[in-house]
């Protein structure tokens, strides 16, 4: 792939620090040979890819905890989300633990964990109409705010970038080569998109 040109080539980890690991053994084996380095653009998680796909002018991080304030003083208390910085950017999906949680989020009251329900749900792609009338309700306040605010939370990154995937738009950049590093710990939604983008070069 690398005779096509570098940007022929992407890769994908399931954490940002896999990502940057993968990053620097890419840069040390091309050994100072930029015709063999693989653009460090091109060496991201899976979100980061899709929020690239999805994204508008305009866009922002939902759990930024900039723009997460706005949701916090206007959503029922039992509804407010903890404000963390390290959520601020795509790259941390998994690395903050919003999405590498082993087996079923149970239903529960507060706002964090009413979002974990529902990115699980998303996640594994449960259909809405299986989910418990709470988590329905916290979904569709906490939809309607995103569409208000121009914001995206991890789950739209994936989703988003699936939709138009299935309805054939290529990868950010236009891969011809697609290369998923621990498949084996995606989601089922995360596996459908890498599988869409990898039909469509």
């Amino acid at each position: 792939a690398l005779q096509n040109g570098r940007d022929t080539i992407a890769i994908t980890s399931f954490t940002n620090t896999s990502a940057n690991a993968i990053a620097d053994k890419a840069f040390e084996v091309a050994a100072g040979n930029q015709m063999a380095l693989v653009p460090r653009r091109n060496i991201s998680t899976l979100h980061s890819f899709g929020y690239r796909a999805v994204r508008d002018d305009g866009t922002v991080v939902a759990l930024d905890p900039a723009v997460l304030g706005d949701w916090n003083s206007h959503a029922p208390h039992e509804w407010r989300i903890t404000s963390d910085n390290r959520k601020s950017t795509p790259d941390m999906a998994v690395d903050t633990g919003m999405l590498g949680g082993d087996g079923e989020v149970t239903e529960a009251s507060n706002g964090d964990q009413m979002l974990a329900a529902l990115d699980m749900a998303r996640a594994t792609l449960t259909p809405e109409r299986e989910w418990p009338p709470a988590r329905r309700a916290f979904a569709e306040r906490w939809n309607d705010w995103k569409r208000d605010s121009s914001a995206l939370d991890f789950g739209d990154m994936i989703h988003g970038a699936l939709d138009q995937a299935l309805d054939g738009e290529p990868a950010p950049g236009h891969p011809e080569v697609f290369i998923v590093d621990e498949a084996q710990d995606m989601t089922p939604a995360e596996f459908a998109l890498a599988l869409a983008w990898m039909r469509h070069p």
